[in-house]
């Protein structure tokens, strides 16, 4: 009995370690989570990092006018998550943190209160043969907190 269960506890490792790699390669394929995260199971076989995403979050006025909104201080944290694993959840916390900044210190000149955020992702693919890069987009989402 003893011996059984030193056995199967021998295995355990591996049996985590695939599980790990199983989830990684899930969470990648179907939720656009960046390779190098989550375990970085394909960080050398790919140049999908982080830093090669353009996240960029666009607020829009009551009177139609858009801007970009800086992404500074908490936000650069926030913003660093949900450009490895852009799904709604990533991105609506974003938006929130960023909605609240805004409410506090608005970066719009005209003094027109917010009506939406739109929070983007964009990830750099390389063609093939000419290896110029293209940006397609992998997340899009509006959101308004108007109480």
């Amino acid at each position: 009995m003893k011996n059984t269960f030193l056995k199967t506890l021998g295995w355990l490792p591996c049996i985590l370690l695939l599980t790990g790699a199983i989830n990684h390669f899930a969470l990648v394929q179907t939720r656009d989570l960046s390779p190098w995260l989550g375990g970085g199971f394909g960080m050398f076989a790919s140049t999908d990092v982080g830093p090669s995403r353009l996240l960029v979050v666009t607020a829009m006025n009551e009177n139609g006018d858009e801007y970009t909104v800086p992404l500074k201080g908490q936000l650069k944290k926030l913003r660093y998550r949900a450009r490895g694993l852009p799904d709604r959840n990533q991105l609506e916390v974003l938006a929130r943190a960023t909605w609240e900044k805004l409410e506090k210190k608005p970066v719009d000149e005209t003094g027109s209160p917010l009506a939406s955020l739109r929070v983007e992702v964009w990830k750099t693919r390389y063609q093939a043969v000419s290896l110029q890069p293209q940006q397609t987009q992998i997340a899009l989402e509006q959101f308004d907190f108007r109480q």
